[in-house]
Protein backbone atom coordinates (compact mmCIF):
# COMPACT_ATOMS: atom_id res chain seq x y z
CA UNK A 1 0.00 0.00 0.00
CA UNK A 2 1.80 3.37 -0.97
CA UNK A 3 -0.12 5.46 2.02
CA UNK A 4 2.31 2.64 3.91
CA UNK A 5 5.55 3.10 2.34
CA UNK A 6 4.62 7.31 2.42
CA UNK A 7 4.63 7.04 6.01
CA UNK A 8 7.17 4.67 6.47
CA UNK A 9 5.40 1.54 7.92
CA UNK A 10 4.10 -1.65 7.20
CA UNK A 11 0.65 -2.40 6.19
CA UNK A 12 -0.93 -4.13 9.93
CA UNK A 13 0.42 -1.49 11.55
CA UNK A 14 -1.47 0.78 8.82
CA UNK A 15 -4.74 -1.28 9.51
CA UNK A 16 -4.65 -1.06 13.15
CA UNK A 17 -4.31 2.74 13.02
CA UNK A 18 -7.15 3.41 10.47
CA UNK A 19 -9.13 1.37 12.80
CA UNK A 20 -8.11 2.67 15.23
CA UNK A 21 -9.08 6.03 14.35
CA UNK A 22 -12.16 5.26 13.05
CA UNK A 23 -11.87 5.75 9.33
CA UNK A 24 -14.06 5.00 6.48
CA UNK A 25 -11.90 4.18 3.32
CA UNK A 26 -13.46 3.58 0.03
CA UNK A 27 -12.24 0.33 -1.39
CA UNK A 28 -11.48 -0.23 -5.48
CA UNK A 29 -12.91 -3.18 -7.04
CA UNK A 30 -9.48 -5.19 -6.44
CA UNK A 31 -10.10 -4.74 -2.87
CA UNK A 32 -7.54 -2.23 -2.16
CA UNK A 33 -8.16 0.39 0.33
CA UNK A 34 -8.29 4.52 -0.87
CA UNK A 35 -7.59 7.04 1.57
CA UNK A 36 -8.73 10.40 1.23
CA UNK A 37 -6.15 13.46 1.87
CA UNK A 38 -7.03 14.39 5.21
CA UNK A 39 -7.45 10.60 6.13
CA UNK A 40 -3.51 10.60 5.50
CA UNK A 41 -2.57 13.13 6.95
CA UNK A 42 -4.43 11.74 10.02
CA UNK A 43 -2.53 9.06 9.92
CA UNK A 44 0.48 10.68 10.03
CA UNK A 45 -0.05 12.41 12.82
CA UNK A 46 -1.35 9.40 14.70
CA UNK A 47 1.48 7.29 13.36
CA UNK A 48 4.52 9.19 12.67
CA UNK A 49 6.52 10.00 9.39
CA UNK A 50 9.75 7.71 9.13
CA UNK A 51 11.59 7.70 5.84
CA UNK A 52 13.71 4.33 4.85
CA UNK A 53 17.33 4.89 5.62
CA UNK A 54 20.52 2.73 4.42
CA UNK A 55 21.54 0.30 7.34
CA UNK A 56 19.64 1.96 10.47
CA UNK A 57 16.09 0.13 12.31
CA UNK A 58 12.91 2.57 12.05
CA UNK A 59 13.83 3.48 16.02
CA UNK A 60 16.99 4.41 14.98
CA UNK A 61 16.17 6.99 11.94
CA UNK A 62 13.53 7.84 14.84
CA UNK A 63 15.68 8.91 17.61
CA UNK A 64 18.11 10.65 15.30
CA UNK A 65 16.04 12.60 14.14
CA UNK A 66 14.42 13.61 17.23
CA UNK A 67 18.57 14.65 18.14
CA UNK A 68 18.72 16.51 14.84
CA UNK A 69 15.94 18.58 15.78
CA UNK A 70 17.42 19.29 18.93
CA UNK A 71 20.56 21.66 18.47
CA UNK A 72 21.64 22.61 22.13
CA UNK A 73 20.75 18.34 22.48
CA UNK A 74 18.44 16.16 24.98
CA UNK A 75 19.64 15.33 28.45
CA UNK A 76 18.09 12.18 29.79
CA UNK A 77 16.79 8.90 27.85
CA UNK A 78 12.84 10.25 28.71
CA UNK A 79 13.83 13.42 26.91
CA UNK A 80 15.16 11.06 24.06
CA UNK A 81 11.84 9.01 23.80
CA UNK A 82 9.36 12.01 23.82
CA UNK A 83 10.86 13.38 21.21
CA UNK A 84 10.96 10.96 18.83
CA UNK A 85 7.60 9.07 19.64
CA UNK A 86 9.19 6.15 20.81
CA UNK A 87 8.60 4.22 24.37
CA UNK A 88 11.52 4.60 26.44
CA UNK A 89 13.04 1.10 26.52
CA UNK A 90 13.07 1.41 22.31
CA UNK A 91 14.16 4.60 22.23
CA UNK A 92 17.61 3.95 24.91
CA UNK A 93 18.28 0.81 22.70
CA UNK A 94 18.11 2.94 19.47
CA UNK A 95 20.27 5.81 21.27
CA UNK A 96 23.24 3.07 22.27
CA UNK A 97 23.24 1.90 19.10
CA UNK A 98 23.55 5.32 17.26
CA UNK A 99 26.58 5.96 19.83
CA UNK A 100 28.37 2.89 18.63
CA UNK A 101 27.73 3.83 15.01
CA UNK A 102 29.50 7.19 16.26
CA UNK A 103 25.65 8.82 14.60
CA UNK A 104 25.29 10.33 18.10
CA UNK A 105 27.67 11.11 21.07
CA UNK A 106 26.73 11.63 24.52
CA UNK A 107 29.35 14.43 26.69
CA UNK A 108 29.42 16.44 30.15
CA UNK A 109 27.84 19.85 29.95
CA UNK A 110 27.67 22.52 32.55
CA UNK A 111 23.97 23.84 33.28
CA UNK A 112 22.53 26.43 35.54
CA UNK A 113 20.16 24.69 37.48
CA UNK A 114 19.74 26.98 40.47
CA UNK A 115 23.14 25.94 40.83
CA UNK A 116 26.32 24.94 37.86
CA UNK A 117 25.91 21.21 37.28
CA UNK A 118 27.30 18.97 35.04
CA UNK A 119 24.72 16.65 33.20
CA UNK A 120 25.04 14.08 30.21
CA UNK A 121 23.53 15.79 27.56
CA UNK A 122 22.71 13.55 23.94
CA UNK A 123 23.95 15.22 20.16
CA UNK A 124 23.71 14.03 16.97
CA UNK A 125 27.00 13.93 15.37
CA UNK A 126 26.55 16.22 12.46
CA UNK A 127 30.57 16.13 11.66
CA UNK A 128 30.21 12.35 11.45
CA UNK A 129 30.84 11.73 7.17
CA UNK A 130 27.22 10.35 6.27
CA UNK A 131 25.64 13.42 7.79
CA UNK A 132 25.37 15.26 4.47
CA UNK A 133 23.46 12.43 3.22
CA UNK A 134 21.33 11.52 6.25
CA UNK A 135 20.14 15.45 7.17
CA UNK A 136 17.68 15.77 4.25
CA UNK A 137 15.88 12.57 5.04
CA UNK A 138 16.16 13.08 8.76
CA UNK A 139 14.32 16.22 8.17
CA UNK A 140 11.12 14.86 6.72
CA UNK A 141 10.56 12.48 9.95
CA UNK A 142 7.79 13.60 12.25
CA UNK A 143 6.83 11.51 15.42
CA UNK A 144 3.97 10.48 16.01
CA UNK A 145 1.18 12.34 18.23
CA UNK A 146 1.24 11.11 21.79
CA UNK A 147 -1.02 13.68 23.58
CA UNK A 148 0.01 14.93 27.14
CA UNK A 149 -1.73 17.37 29.61
CA UNK A 150 0.00 20.80 28.88
CA UNK A 151 2.75 21.41 31.83
CA UNK A 152 1.03 23.90 34.42
CA UNK A 153 4.93 25.09 36.30
CA UNK A 154 8.06 26.39 35.81
CA UNK A 155 10.61 23.31 36.17
CA UNK A 156 12.63 23.73 39.25
CA UNK A 157 15.83 23.51 36.88
CA UNK A 158 15.00 26.63 35.80
CA UNK A 159 14.65 28.74 39.13
CA UNK A 160 17.60 30.89 38.63
CA UNK A 161 15.69 32.64 35.72
CA UNK A 162 12.52 33.65 38.29
CA UNK A 163 15.08 33.89 40.96
CA UNK A 164 13.06 36.99 42.65
CA UNK A 165 9.87 35.02 42.34
CA UNK A 166 8.43 31.94 43.82
CA UNK A 167 8.22 29.83 40.93
CA UNK A 168 6.25 27.50 42.94
CA UNK A 169 3.52 29.64 42.38
CA UNK A 170 3.30 30.66 39.02
CA UNK A 171 0.96 29.25 36.68
CA UNK A 172 1.59 29.43 32.97
CA UNK A 173 -1.92 29.12 31.75
CA UNK A 174 -2.40 32.70 33.81
CA UNK A 175 1.31 34.20 33.85
CA UNK A 176 2.37 32.82 30.23
CA UNK A 177 3.61 36.32 29.14
CA UNK A 178 5.24 36.95 32.06
CA UNK A 179 7.11 33.64 32.00
CA UNK A 180 7.94 34.90 28.30
CA UNK A 181 9.27 38.21 29.18
CA UNK A 182 10.93 36.42 32.07
CA UNK A 183 12.76 34.49 29.31
CA UNK A 184 13.41 36.70 26.61
CA UNK A 185 15.48 39.28 29.39
CA UNK A 186 17.42 36.33 31.21
CA UNK A 187 18.30 34.65 27.76
CA UNK A 188 19.41 31.53 29.45
CA UNK A 189 19.45 29.40 26.22
CA UNK A 190 17.42 26.20 28.13
CA UNK A 191 14.78 28.52 29.58
CA UNK A 192 14.31 29.46 26.20
CA UNK A 193 14.23 26.22 24.80
CA UNK A 194 11.75 25.06 27.30
CA UNK A 195 9.42 28.15 27.11
CA UNK A 196 9.07 27.43 22.99
CA UNK A 197 7.90 24.17 23.64
CA UNK A 198 5.10 24.88 26.26
CA UNK A 199 3.73 28.77 25.79
CA UNK A 200 1.52 29.70 23.50
CA UNK A 201 1.56 31.92 20.21
CA UNK A 202 -0.68 34.64 22.53
CA UNK A 203 1.78 34.74 25.00
CA UNK A 204 5.00 35.44 23.35
CA UNK A 205 2.75 38.03 21.49
CA UNK A 206 2.00 39.81 24.49
CA UNK A 207 5.96 39.77 25.32
CA UNK A 208 6.69 40.73 22.81
CA UNK A 209 4.53 44.49 22.73
CA UNK A 210 5.66 44.98 26.74
CA UNK A 211 8.17 47.82 27.25
CA UNK A 212 11.63 47.54 28.23
CA UNK A 213 12.52 44.58 25.20
CA UNK A 214 15.31 45.41 23.00
CA UNK A 215 14.60 45.53 19.31
CA UNK A 216 17.03 41.74 19.03
CA UNK A 217 14.71 40.19 22.01
CA UNK A 218 11.44 41.75 20.68
CA UNK A 219 12.31 40.01 17.13
CA UNK A 220 12.93 36.96 18.80
CA UNK A 221 9.48 36.97 20.74
CA UNK A 222 7.66 37.57 17.45
CA UNK A 223 9.23 35.06 15.85
CA UNK A 224 8.77 32.59 18.57
CA UNK A 225 4.63 33.63 18.86
CA UNK A 226 4.64 33.06 14.73
CA UNK A 227 6.33 29.20 15.41
CA UNK A 228 3.79 28.33 18.45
Amino acid sequence: MSVAREVGTNVPRLLRAVDRLGLSPERTRGGTLRLASDDVAALAQELGVVVPVADLRRSQVQVLAALARAPLGLRSGRAVARAAGLSPTAAMRALRDLIDLDLANMRYETLAEGSARNVPVVHANVTHPRWPDLAPRLVRVRPRRIWRAPPRRVPARLAHVFWNAPIQDIDLAEHGPYVARRVLLDGDTQALAWAAGVLTAADWSEAARGRGLDPRRRALAENLAASA
